[in-house]
């Protein structure tokens, strides 16, 4: 039996690399400064990202990710939202964490 295509198999690895520093939550400019190449060449590998996996945005590439077991719960990437999580509490607690019923 034949293992499914996965879309993530269609990416270069600078585009994965440019994904694994979108999970981070890194900027286009972040990115480019971590990857040593220019911001548009990032903008321009992340709307390449959006285009082969069909998301709709940075977000929906994250879910995707996540949904297909590339970033797993308890990870530096799951560790890093939360840490950022709790230090935007920390600044505004007034905030409420967003809550799924």
């Amino acid at each position: 039996m034949s293992r499914q295509p996965c879309p993530f198999d269609h990416l270069t690895p600078r585009e994965l690399d440019a994904l694994r520093l979108v999970i981070l939550g890194l900027s286009a400019k972040e990115i480019a400064g971590r990857l040593g190449i220019g911001w548009r060449t990032v903008d321009k590998h992340i709307e390449s990202i959006k285009l082969k996996l069909r998301a709709r945005n940075r977000s929906h590439m994250v879910g995707l990710a996540l949904a297909a077991g590339l970033v797993e719960p308890g990870s530096f990437a799951t560790m890093t939202f939360e840490a950022t999580a709790a230090a935007t509490m920390k600044q505004h607690p007034s905030s409420q964490p967003l809550r799924v019923a």
